[in-house]
């Protein structure tokens, strides 16, 4: 009896310990809940909802206990700019990943230490702005702008550089110039702060060739996959 007695309650213990309690989160406008929901389904976090009494009109979340802490940094505070930006700029470029700049581009570096994301960003262009703001959907980001330089294709190593973010150059370095013309650079950064999505680069032409191909095409934006 006594065996069985420990036994119900081992049971009883382990059973609570896989229930873990919902904690208040946020109260968002209902047009805003769509976002969070979606961020929290995509990530697995378990979470629930309710009309939130004291906020009239608004949508209060709950979510899993243990996620708390993670995703009140993430969705509630703003986002802190300077640890986002110094991850991603420290990325090695010798490491293959969603966030790291391809292997490719580290065989052109010949500089001891200096194959990390921000030192080629620093070489290569110039009024180099980083930034981090919160997205519509709730995400992170993390972008560069910079500008490329006047007289980049007389620097040769620089101009092999700037090649190497994209396979498709002899397509579109016609097109873009490239001297002066802008460059952006976006990730997204994960849920745990560590991890980042990279999206496709997007060039802006410098205005000249801007306005001449807004002449014949509506969007003077160029839109790079792969680098």
């Amino acid at each position: 009896m006594r065996f069985r007695n420990v036994c119900i309650l081992l049971l009883v213990c382990l059973t609570c310990s896989c229930e873990h309690e919902q904690r208040y989160l946020c109260s968002v406008s209902p047009a805003k809940s769509a976002s969070i929901f979606t961020l929290l389904e995509k990530n697995g976090i378990e979470y629930s909802s309710s009309l939130d009494l004291t906020n009239e009109g608004k949508i209060a979340v709950s979510v899993d206990s243990r996620y708390f802490d993670i995703l009140q940094k993430y969705i509630v505070l703003a986002p802190s700019s300077g640890g986002y930006v110094q991850a991603v700029m420290e990325k090695s470029c010798y490491r293959r990943g969603i966030s790291a700049l391809s292997v490719r581009l580290a065989a052109m570096i010949t500089e001891p230490g200096k194959t990390t994301v921000g030192d080629v960003f620093e070489r290569v262009f110039s009024d180099g702005n980083w930034r981090v703001f919160r997205s519509p959907n709730y995400e992170i980001i993390v972008e560069f702008r910079g500008t490329v330089p006047e007289g980049i294709r007389d620097n040769n190593s620089d101009f092999e550089l700037l090649k190497r973010f994209t396979e498709q150059w002899e397509i579109y370095f016609p097109m873009i110039g490239p001297e002066h013309s802008e460059w952006q650079f976006r990730w997204i950064v994960g849920l745990n702060g560590r991890d980042f999505r990279k999206q496709p680069i997007r060039i802006t032409p410098a205005r000249s060739l801007m306005k001449a191909q807004m002449s014949t095409s509506p969007d003077p934006y160029y839109h790079l996959n792969n680098w």
